[in-house]
């Protein structure tokens, strides 16, 4: 999806992971990250994690 529409695609976790019991049941932030980041070209970075989710949010713009 993120290859096809990367314009309309944005990354979330369900940080601060206050289901998890334990510390050791704790997703590898960096991991996912890595893996989504590796859906996307370098250029699409900043569409991803920072353009889309402004619009889809109506934040003012960081860029």
């Amino acid at each position: 999806m993120a290859a096809h529409a990367p314009e309309r695609s944005f990354w979330g976790t369900n940080w601060p992971h206050n289901l998890a019991k334990t510390e050791a049941e704790y997703p590898d932030d960096r991991a996912l990250l890595d893996t989504v980041l590796g859906w996307l070209t370098p250029a699409e970075w900043q569409l991803a994690l920072v353009e889309n989710p402004e619009a889809f949010f109506g934040l003012p713009s960081l860029s």
